[in-house]
């Protein structure tokens, strides 16, 4: 298995620490108020994770780097916090929308990267340098 990385397909900065693709579903947590995934990997949503989810890349929330969350307040809606419903909440730092956060109390949390704003980079030996660029 191959460590890959997250990158704003617009800007290409980091959005991840290196990542490996989870090879199956079994342990994902579907419960209320856990990760979804454990750190270091990433698994393709299918409908089980969220319903605006489907085919996205998701981590673990504590595997995110270089984002922060969306500027327009709407986006945030949760109770305990926030919910993904509302659209894209997440941006990468440089103002490009990169997916949805999920981390209400009453879902399973993880990161949720739109396949059409966020690429996955495979790392070779060389890499470490360029994850922080």
């Amino acid at each position: 298995m191959n460590l890959e990385i997250i990158r704003c397909a617009i800007c290409n900065i980091p959005l991840s620490v290196p990542v490996r693709e989870r090879q199956n579903r079994e342990g994902l947590c579907h419960e209320m108020g856990c990760d979804y995934i454990e750190p270091g990997v990433y698994v393709v949503a299918d409908e089980c994770f969220a319903t605006h989810a489907d085919g996205h890349l998701v981590i673990n929330l504590k595997d995110a780097i270089n984002t922060k969350h969306h500027w327009d307040r709407r986006r945030l809606s949760g109770c305990c916090g926030i919910g993904g419903m509302d659209g894209p909440n997440t941006l990468c730092l440089n103002d490009h929308e990169i997916g949805a956060e999920y981390s209400d109390c009453w879902m399973p949390h993880g990161l949720a990267f739109d396949p059409n704003c966020a690429v996955l980079e495979t790392l070779n030996e060389n890499s470490e340098q360029e994850i922080k660029s």
